[in-house]
């Protein structure tokens, strides 16, 4: 079950968030826009758009394999790969044959839940989080310049990290035709707790106002997460997505 809320924080003139809940799919989804003129609204409205139809058309193969073993699991996240690389494929077309939309394209963070397991496809800097046992868990890694120095042993800084490195992101869907898809799946849990935001909502977040707004029910969750970012200067749009395993899995 899932409780969502999007804003447009403080400083923004346009909401470029799209979010996706489906729990008849079991796909969860929230992407964050970027490009100016509009054109982020389009990019992550397409993303999630595609994720959804793409997911639909082929639900009854992937829920059989979604139970099955390790080969069959991987086919699940091989599909989830595609269907992200076939949405920056055309949104990248979209920016071709519109000026005023090049260069657009959307982070994107999916969470696909089919029995015991939730399937990951992961690009850009939204983020999954768990919550289980009281502690809280980054399941992602964002795609920005500090981590790509990180993997290569070069993120030595003195004094604090300057902002382009974590901003500036190195890897987006639609702005170049093919993209690199992070996938993996994680085992659910009965209780479990996860949280899909975008970046106008982590980046004012610590482990302590994780937690605070993790405690609190799923209605009021969101909401709560939402008014704290605006409240430490909203300077970008804000979703928060809260999806709870309920009952049995």
């Amino acid at each position: 079950e899932s409780a969502v809320i999007t804003d447009t924080g403080r400083r923004r003139a346009q909401n470029e968030d799209s979010y996706l809940v489906d729990p008849e799919l079991g796909l969860f989804s929230v992407c964050d826009g970027m490009g100016g003129h509009a054109a982020g609204e389009v990019a992550s409205a397409m993303a999630v758009r595609i994720l959804q139809e793409e997911l639909r058309s082929v639900w009854k193969e992937l829920k059989a394999f979604a139970g099955g073993s390790k080969r069959q699991r991987e086919k699940v996240l091989r599909v989830l790969r595609a269907v992200v690389r076939r949405a920056s494929m055309d949104i990248y077309r979209d920016g071709q044959e519109n000026a005023e939309r090049r260069g657009m394209g959307t982070t994107l963070t999916a969470m696909f839940a089919v029995g015991r397991r939730a399937f990951i496809a992961h690009v850009g800097d939204c983020r999954l989080y768990l919550w289980r046992d009281g502690a809280v868990h980054q399941i992602t890694m964002d795609h920005n310049l500090l981590n790509e120095m990180r993997r290569a042993g070069k993120s030595e800084f003195e004094g604090p990290i300057p902002p382009a490195f974590t901003n500036a992101l190195t890897r987006a869907v639609g702005v170049h035709p093919n993209v690199d898809v992070d996938v993996f799946e994680i085992e659910l849990l009965p209780d479990d707790r996860y949280l899909l935001c975008s970046d106008g909502l982590h980046g004012y977040l610590d482990e302590e106002s994780l937690v605070q707004g993790l405690e609190m029910d799923r209605a009021s969750s969101p909401e709560w997460f939402v008014e704290f970012a605006n409240a430490a200067g909203g300077k970008d749009n804000i979703t928060a997505l809260l999806i709870d395993v309920v009952g049995d899995v």
